[in-house]
């Protein structure tokens, strides 16, 4: 199966057209990993041809354009207009059609029940509000949905490392270090000059998501690891999952 980011995409006159690039370029270099996120993500969503999908933070849609490519319904929300509007040239450049909407994640502009599945990347790092815009993401699913939530994991030695040396040294300073230890939990203004006040990548670990979805009765865990013990499972993946690798929590809705 050919997916969409193999296909040239058209020409963007759009101040984050190299990012957009960038991005595309990293998916392209793990193309079979990327692919297999794709499967693995329906799989777990328990979706079929038609459902209706939200991506909350969706970014430049890369992955709407997948999901929308193989028939389903998809919706995106993007705080920044000018992701948003690239999403939006992309996907109607390829044909495709999703409802791209400039909005607040914690102020989701959908009915309550609206979606069969839910679905963010890395956006919870980010958001100013995580319970406010996770209590927007159960509002708009439908009951027996499922929600699927990709993020970071502060105790993986590499985002540690990532965040302590290497984030510094890519903003010049500007994010990351000591500062980033002392004003995680902060709201920012215009995060990233991306056009949201967020938090400077606050991370959260597998502890934290279990033990904070415990106060929603309305929800039931399917799956609640890490990407790298979820595809190699095994004794040693039962011993470090906390450690290895992305969170991956998996919530289905049941009243």
């Amino acid at each position: 199966m050919k997916l969409v980011v193999e296909n040239t995409p058209p020409k963007i006159n759009n101040k984050y057209e190299d990012l957009y690039l960038s991005w595309r370029w990293e998916r392209l270099k793990n193309i079979s990993r990327y692919k297999n996120q794709i499967e693995t993500d329906i799989k777990l969503l328990k979706i079929k041809g038609g459902d209706k999908i939200l991506d909350v933070g969706c970014a430049f849609g890369f992955s709407l354009m997948e999901f929308a490519n193989l028939g389903f319904n998809c919706s995106g929300i993007e705080i920044t207009k000018e992701f948003a509007q690239i999403a939006g040239t992309v996907s109607n450049y390829f044909g495709l059609r999703i409802g791209i909407v400039i909005g607040d994640a914690c102020h989701l502009p959908y009915p309550g029940n609206s979606f069969d599945a839910v679905m963010s990347t890395e956006f919870f790092s980010h958001v100013a509000d995580s319970n406010k815009a996770l209590e927007e993401q159960i509002r708009v699913l439908k009951r027996g949905g499922r929600l699927l939530i990709r993020d970071g994991n502060i105790l993986c030695p590499l985002t540690l490392y990532d965040l302590l040396f290497a984030f510094p040294f890519r903003t010049k300073g500007k994010y990351g270090g000591i500062k980033w230890i002392l004003t995680r939990k902060r709201v920012i203004q215009n995060y990233l000059d991306r056009g949201f006040d967020g938090k400077l990548e606050d991370i959260k670990s597998l502890y934290w998501w279990k033990d904070n979805l415990k106060k929603y009765k309305n929800l039931e865990i399917d799956k609640a690891t890490t990407g790298f013990a979820y595809r190699h499972p095994g004794i040693t993946s039962n011993i470090f999952e906390p450690f290895l690798g992305q969170t991956l929590i998996v919530i289905r809705k049941t009243g």
